[in-house]
């Protein structure tokens, strides 16, 4: 009978890649927030003043206007650009994994 469970040499790399993903998505929602408000403060100071509350926070729906929108989707194309470019610019490094039966050879990319 075949086995169909993966294997170690499968399960792992994609439980690592899924759970990068995962993080991935949970840090770009967070900074992307961060500069919609920024930037929707900034919008708001200028044309409405009273929008803005105590906590320098503006309602959420108040920044979905396209002006706001085109400006966070600039800056944040900008970031993703500019982060990608030290691990294209930097040596790729070869390692070597021992383990009990074999040598296993992992690529590694590193950046800043």
């Amino acid at each position: 009978m075949l086995d169909t469970r993966p294997s170690n040499e499968v399960l792992v790399p994609s439980i690592l890649v899924t759970l990068g993903a995962f993080a991935t998505a949970c840090l770009s929602s967070t900074y992307v927030y961060l500069i919609e408000q920024a930037v929707c403060r900034k919008h708001f100071m200028v044309n409405d003043p009273a929008r803005i509350n105590g906590t320098d926070l503006v309602d959420e729906e108040s920044c979905k206007i396209p002006d706001i929108q085109a400006q966070v989707a600039s800056i944040n194309g900008i970031y993703m650009f500019l982060a990608f470019l030290p691990g294209k610019k930097l040596p790729r490094g070869l390692t070597k994994i021992q383990n009990a039966d074999r040598n296993c050879s992992i690529l590694l990319y590193w950046s800043l």
